[in-house]
């Protein structure tokens, strides 16, 4: 399975641009094509082709009817000097007048469809040459040399688009595969794992049936001798129960880990266009306590994406904390937008994200806004504050403030 999807997009991406590419290189060889059209040319062609098709036609039809006429004739000669029944004329001046005569038409039967197969070829070829020449002439009068321009413009443009994409795409897939790649030697090491029980319980399996056979108790004892040398016990039964636990062990771990994989998957690969902050949030503790602007300081450093940064508090943070939008912004940075609504912000915040690539940062439910799209499609970030760390799993920070 492919946990990167990166690596689908680059791929995605590689193949348009090739499709483009081509594509690209086919306009470009249509419009070369149509500016070097000698249009007066190729009709002079079509003229000439116009008046040889019907003269060699003629030509097949006058051959067609002489080789008609000379096979008749060899027909008949044929029939004439053939021996029959009347010994005088076997061997007489005038079979053998009509044999030499039967011998010429053959030849000249023979050279007529020689002429005609010649012909014919000539024919098939003019007729081919006229097709050609009509299929040419019918290209460059659909031509539209203005749509062609257009439609190389804009695979210049998707091409330039990728070629830009790409570069930044790669590095985020290179990024992703160092981060997947120790789970991915974990998956594979407890899948082997899984193998190796299933091995086991089969072989276990096995010598149980041979025990079932055996007829005494001295084939039982070499079973036991066996299943002990290859299994390390001689108890196909304990083999089999201690291989399945294993089993069950290592098929919990792959779970564990492909359920890791796609969440480190899912987080690495997210698009987000605007990050809203639920301010209060932030600058409270689990237990209530205000612990001020540090945690959205510690994040605001810690983030690694370029989304766009709402801060929204309720209007508390002025009114009781004697913070106002300004001071915030100070602590905050240049990058962070702050606003502070008149009353309670819980709707406020929900309002900011509602496009599919917008993620509101909060551990309220918000559960009287279950309508709103962050909820409804769960675009919600927790975080956690222990001490003087905040954590947001979902965006990868984890950072102290003073």
């Amino acid at each position: 399975m492919e946990y990167n999807p990166y690596r689908v997009e680059v791929e995605k991406l590689s193949a348009e641009h090739e499709r483009g590419r081509q594509s690209l290189n086919q306009v470009t060889s249509e419009c070369q094509r149509y500016d070097r059209y000698d249009l007066a040319s190729v009709q002079s062609k079509a003229d000439v082709v116009k008046q040889v098709l019907p003269q060699r036609a003629a030509k097949l039809k006058e051959l067609s009817d002489r080789l008609q006429r000379a096979s008749a004739r060899m027909t008949d000669l044929g029939n004439r000097s053939s021996i029959g029944i009347n010994p005088l004329f076997w061997f007489s001046a005038e079979r053998k007048q009509l044999v030499q005569q039967h011998e010429e038409a053959m030849r000249l039967c023979t050279a007529l469809m020689q002429e005609m197969k010649d012909a014919q070829t000539a024919h098939e070829k003019a007729r081919e040459f006229s097709s050609q020449v009509s299929s040419s002439i019918a290209w460059y009068t659909a031509f539209d040399r203005k749509k062609a321009d257009d439609r190389g413009v804009t695979l210049q443009r998707r091409i330039a688009e990728i070629d830009a994409a790409l570069p930044a795409l790669r590095s985020k897939c290179a990024e992703l595969d160092r981060e997947l790649a120790p789970l991915l030697l974990d998956l594979s090491t407890q899948e082997s794992r899984r193998s190796e029980a299933e091995g086991r319980m089969a072989s276990a399996e096995r010598y149980d049936g041979r025990l079932n056979r055996a007829g005494n108790s001295y084939e039982k004892r070499i079973v036991h001798e066996e299943c002990r040398a290859e299994l390390g016990n001689g108890s196909p039964s304990h083999v089999r129960e201690k291989s399945r636990r294993e089993k069950e062990s290592a098929e919990r771990s792959i779970a564990k880990i492909k359920r890791q994989l796609e969440l480190v998957a899912k987080r690495q690969s997210r698009r987000i266009n605007r990050l809203v902050f639920d301010g209060k949030n932030l600058c409270h503790d689990r237990q209530g306590n205000f612990v001020g602007l540090g945690p959205l300081a510690a994040v605001m450093r810690a983030l690694r994406t370029d989304s766009k940064k709402i801060f929204v508090f309720d209007e508390t943070i002025r009114t009781r904390h004697g913070l106002d939008e300004r001071r915030i912004r100070d602590v905050l940075g240049p990058g962070a937008v702050v606003h502070i609504v008149n009353g309670t912000a819980d709707e406020t915040v929900l309002n900011l994200a509602p496009d599919e690539h917008d993620y509101v940062v909060s551990n309220d439910r918000f559960v009287e806004y279950r309508s709103k799209a962050p909820v409804r499609y769960g675009r919600i970030f927790t975080h956690e504050i222990v001490g003087k760390h905040v954590m947001i799993n979902d965006l990868d920070v984890s950072a102290s403030f003073a």
